[in-house]
Parts: structure tokens; C-alpha cells; sequence
């Protein structure tokens, strides 16, 4: 790989390359892996020479924007592989860089542990995960999902009872309908909602019969997450951000009042935004930049919490650092048992 420091007062200004030897280390459970292993090998290897070797072997990496654009026209003509990155490419910035890309692409349960650049015999850099852990001050938990167990199927298991046959193509984790997005966002009233509903059905639905279907998406919030997030509350400031509407809002505030003796929104969070409320939904990037204006908090400093790939995209738009929650793992589990982010949260979490 090639390069030039410009800003550098040495021979290292003018274009010159290095034969560089990349060492990285990962760490995890065997025992999650199935086969007793952290990491097979042979896919480490796979997924470094596809994400790293193959785009900068051989490769003219310079800074971009410093260059005359006739110049860098010229390079990427006269050359196959030139890489303008955003940064001086000195080892310790490139070392960075690589770090970022390969902790995104490693599977959950592995974590990137420490990664070491050799650009000459006597040349070296090095990057730890412990030394370059987010400064999280505040952290937004998602709803659904995450606090609150629900199931998407349920609803249309309910409508597949009333004619509608294909409800989960116009509602589900992913996507939904123009409709639906407008009652998340308190654009239309529950009446409008009710009766796009009757739209769908061969038969004539009550009032009754709809508001219960749409609400047997909601299961329960275990008694463990109420705990995590007193204790969590202890360390950060924490938010919530939940796309829903008004007949689930007020189904579950009802229901969870009573199995726990208060209001988890006022009692548990500085502040519980919710999009039928604010009139906007998740992934929309004004959405996130709202909360982060209202609620006057940094999102460099900030943690977003969603276990929908479309939310954390958006939230990391904004500057906020992200958690991707996977099927099947549980919240309470990226904490201990003081309310601290665990130093295996800290290694998976994301940022633009």
C-alpha cells in the first residue's frame, strides 16, 4: 500500500509505500459458538481480506480534498486502486479506520479485542477496544422489542379470524402501511384507524373486535427490566423513543400500572417519547434530532437502543452511538447488575 503525509515536515510528504502486516485478535465464548470455538478461523480470514485486504492491498491511499481535482482525476486514471479517505493516512488513523470497519462486520457474540498495523520493522501501531470505549452518558431504550416483549404475528393471527388473510405483508417489524404510519404518528384518529381497518374485512367489525386485535401485539415487560432500569437510571440518563399509537398506548400505560403500582414512563425515565405524541416515528432522522434538541443531550455522549436495523441507521444519521439488540437476547444482559453497560455491550456498540 502506498501513501503521502502532506502535513508531515519529513520525507514521508512525498508518495511512498509499505509492505504492512495486519495482526487481529477477537474474543468471545466458545461457548455460544457451537463448536467450540471463539471465531473459525478460516471466516476471520474471509471477512478481513474481503473487507480490508482486497479494497487496500496495493492500493494509492491519499487524503482527500487537498489534492487538485485535475490531480486526483489524473491518479484514478492513470491507477486501478486509489483510496481518498477523510483523514491524514498516517498507521495510527488508518489503524482506526480498519477498526471501525471490522467491529461492524464481526458476528454478535464475537468482539473485536485489539488489532496491530506493522508498517516497517520498526514502525507499529496499535489499537485496544478497552482504550477506545464511548464516553456514554445517556442512553434511549426503544420499547417494543426491548422493554416490552411483543409479537407482531399476533395481530394478524387475530385479523386472519376476521377475513383479513395477508395482514402481515401491510404490518410487521420492517415495514407497514401508509396508514398505519400515519396512526403512529397521531395524523389520523383511532376512529380513521378503526375504520381503515373495516376496509380490509369482508365482515362488518366492532369497535371491540379491532381494538383487540390490535392490541394482542402486546405481551408483558418483565419484572427484571423494571430492575435494570432503576439501576440503570442510577448511571445514565435515560430516555425512551417508541413508535405506537393511541390504542396500544393506552392499553399498555393501564396494564403496566397496575402489575408494577406505578407509571414506569414518569418514575423510570428522564423523559418517554412517544411518536403518536411527538407526530414523528423512527427512522425518520428529524425525528431522532428532535429528542436530541428537547432533551438537550449530546449524542456523542448518547446510546440508542433498537432492535429494528432501519431505527439504528437512522439514529446513527443523527451522531448518536447505537446498539442493534438481536432476536432472541435479552436487554437486561448488556448491564450488570449495578446498571453498568458490560465491557462486551461496549465493544459491539456502533457509530456512524
Amino acid at each position: 500500500m502506498a501513501h503521502a503525509l502532506p502535513d508531515y515536515q519529513g520525507k514521508c510528504r512525498n508518495l511512498h509505500g509499505h509492505s504492512y502486516k495486519l495482526e487481529v485478535t477477537v474474543k468471545g465464548s466458545n461457548s455460544e459458538s457451537g463448536n467450540d470455538m471463539v471465531f473459525d478461523f478460516h471466516f476471520l480470514k474471509e471477512l478481513i481480506q474481503n473487507e480490508i485486504i482486497a479494497k487496500f492491498d496495493h492500493a494509492l491511499v491519499l487524503k482527500e480534498g487537498i489534492y487538485p481535482k485535475t490531480l486526483t482525476a489524473e491518479l484514478e486514471k492513470e491507477f486501478e486502486n486509489v483510496v481518498f479517505l477523510p483523514f491524514a493516512p498516517t498507521s495510527e488513523n488508518i489503524l482506526s479506520f480498519f477498526a471501525e470497519k471490522i467491529r461492524k462486520i464481526l458476528p454478535h457474540a464475537v468482539f473485536l479485542h485489539n488489532l496491530k498495523l506493522q508498517e516497517t520493522e520498526n514502525s507499529v501501531a496499535e489499537w485496544f477496544a478497552d482504550d477506545n470505549l464511548p464516553n456514554i452518558k445517556n442512553i434511549i431504550f426503544d420499547l417494543g422489542g426491548v422493554i416490552y416483549d411483543i409479537r407482531y404475528e399476533n395481530i394478524a393471527d387475530k385479523f386472519k379470524e376476521y377475513g383479513i388473510s395477508d395482514f402481515e405483508k401491510k404490518y410487521s417489524q420492517a415495514s407497514q402501511t401508509e396508514d398505519i404510519d400515519l396512526f403512529e404518528e397521531g395524523k389520523i384518529s383511532v376512529e380513521e384507524f378503526r375504520n381503515y381497518i373495516r376496509s380490509l374485512s369482508p365482515i362488518q367489525l366492532t369497535d371491540q373486535q379491532i381494538d383487540d386485535a390490535w392490541n394482542a401485539i402486546i405481551i408483558d415487560v418483565p419484572s427484571e427490566r423494571v430492575e435494570m432500569l432503576r439501576n440503570a437510571n442510577s448511571n445514565y440518563g435515560i430516555f425512551l423513543f417508541s413508535n405506537t399509537n393511541q390504542l396500544n398506548y393506552d392499553k399498555f400505560k393501564v396494564d403496566l400500572k397496575k402489575k408494577f403500582g406505578f407509571d414506569i414512563f414518569d418514575e423510570l425515565f428522564k423523559k418517554a417519547y412517544f411518536s403518536h405524541i411527538l407526530h414523528i416515528k423512527k427512522p425518520k432522522i428529524e425525528a431522532f434530532k428532535k429528542i436530541i434538541e428537547e432533551s438537550q443531550i449530546n449524542p456523542s455522549e448518547t446510546l440508542f437502543i433498537d432492535d429494528s436495523i432501519q431505527h439504528i441507521n437512522g439514529a446513527l444519521e443523527t451522531g448518536l452511538s447505537a446498539y442493534h439488540l438481536q432476536k432472541g437476547e435479552e436487554v437486561s444482559q448488556l448491564f450488570d447488575n449495578k446498571g453498568n453497560l458490560t465491557s462486551e455491550t461496549m465493544a459491539k456498540i456502533i457509530h456512524k
